[in-house]
């Protein structure tokens, strides 16, 4: 049964989600819809609640309602009511169901079809809430900071979260990141005891970007100075380019062969300019970095995939090999498709487009995890909609992290801060410009 109001109505919050402004028009079979049920849901209540916002087109029988455990990518069937207590308990991250200062009686479901786009195969996803000022800086107590100045810093910034950081969005299309994923958070307290995570040594420290041809119309330097300004006191350098070369419909790069296809399994639709698999791509490169390189990051305007159920892939990256690899072809204004922007705005649209996809890269290279806490550099993204969405800036635990990483290169986080003011200064990016500008002045270093 779906959750009611005191007043006896249905709570408002179910139904069907309203997609951002700038996702354009969507087709509502594309919408996710939202569902409210209590902790104490059975199955059949909650399968009676999910089809109630899809105006009882199905019977219960008829749907089998699926769910993710945090970190896990296989669908598990909710087919029994100890799956039931499972789909709707936010353990063993119980913050993330935290609805201001009180857990709710009440659990919002995220709903939508599983991606074989099958509405007789739907997955459900607890929303997550946003995450307390006091939870975050209880969180920054347990991490442990080479400067008090950064420490201090860190706390002004969660005692201006709500100014400065917005709530991660309840995913609304589909295709969202989380309306897919339940990924669990990472403390910085938890990212700095995690022995496995990849160490930049003095020796071994410099980040390097790998031009691989074609790369038509992008400022590698630029990008360059963003990757130093952000990863303020980090050396970096550009590599001589490579070609990823395709005949006859195959494709090798550094002597590897490499998948290219021209038609995409998902869709059925063709692709002409060809695209190479991302993750071989990577495995070429393992040995790639240089004696004095922490990391090596392709960039091309290739497009790319990943495996037979991408249309596309932007990036990825392998923290183990220290390696990533990330294609402009689809942050390209004129083959995006929807953003519409005058020819005059193409060349910094792609560039403010990369510059964030390439530090989101190499942070993962760093060790950090996409990030469920605020609207942040680190979110996932599920499609190019989402992703001109995320903002430029990390969240405080996210900076934090760096904080830790970064420290032995003289990493602060005034310094981080200052460095990509006078580049969005530089760059005429106004909007971050502007943040950051805010940021400098709450953390007691204005920008001169």
């Amino acid at each position: 049964m779906a959750a009611s109001t005191e007043n006896g109505g249905v709570d408002p919050r179910a139904g069907v989600c309203t997609v951002p402004n700038n996702y354009g028009v969507v087709d509502e079979a594309m919408c996710c819809r939202r569902v409210v049920v209590p902790r104490g849901a059975t199955v059949w209540e909650v399968k009676k609640a999910v089809l109630e916002v899809y105006e009882n087109q199905y019977r219960c029988e008829d749907v089998t309602l699926y769910m993710r455990s945090f970190g896990e990518t296989n669908l598990v069937p909710v087919t029994t009511n100890r799956r039931v207590s499972m789909l709707l308990s936010y353990e063993p991250h119980p913050e993330l169901g935290v609805c201001g200062d009180h857990q709710e009686d009440l659990v919002v479901l995220t709903v939508g079809p599983v991606l074989d786009d099958s509405e007789s195969r739907l997955l459900a996803v607890p929303v997550m809430h946003p995450t307390p000022a006091r939870v975050m800086e209880a969180a920054l107590g347990e991490v442990r900071l080479e400067s008090h100045q950064d420490h201090g810093s860190l706390l002004a910034l969660c005692g201006r979260l709500a100014e400065l950081y917005e709530p991660v969005p309840h995913p609304s299309h589909i295709d969202d990141w989380h309306a897919q994923y339940r990924e669990p958070p990472q403390s910085p307290a938890t990212f700095q005891r995690d022995a496995g995570r990849p160490v930049a040594t003095a020796t071994r420290c410099r980040v390097y970007l790998l031009p691989v041809l074609p790369l038509d119309g992008v400022e590698v330097d630029a990008l360059l100075a963003y990757v130093a300004a952000f990863f303020e006191g980090v050396p970096v350098a550009v590599l001589d380019p490579l070609r990823a070369e395709v005949r006859r419909g195959k494709a090798t790069f550094l002597g590897r062969r490499v998948p290219y296809r021209t038609v995409c399994p998902q869709n059925g639709e063709a692709v002409a300019h060809g695209q190479l698999q991302a993750g071989a791509m990577l495995e070429a490169m393992e040995n790639l970095v240089p004696r004095d390189g922490f990391c090596v990051l392709g960039v091309t305007t290739q497009d790319l995939f990943d495996s037979d159920s991408d249309v596309f892939c932007v990036g990825l990256a392998s923290t183990r090999d220290r390696t990533g690899i990330f294609s402009f072809h689809r942050y390209h204004p004129c083959r995006d498709g929807f953003s519409g922007l005058p020819r005059r705005a193409w060349g910094g649209a792609l560039l403010a487009r990369a510059c964030k996809t390439a530090v989101h890269e190499i942070a993962h290279m760093y060790g950090l995890l996409h990030c469920v806490y605020r609207r942040c550099c680190m979110n996932g993204s599920g499609h190019l909609r989402e992703d001109f969405n995320i903002p430029h800036h990390l969240c405080p635990s996210c900076l934090a992290k760096l904080c830790v990483a970064l420290a032995p290169h003289g990493f602060t986080v005034a310094g981080h801060l200052t460095s990509l003011a006078r580049f969005y200064q530089q760059y005429d990016f106004e909007l971050e410009a502007a943040w950051t500008k805010r940021a400098l002045t709450v953390v007691g270093s204005p920008l001169s």
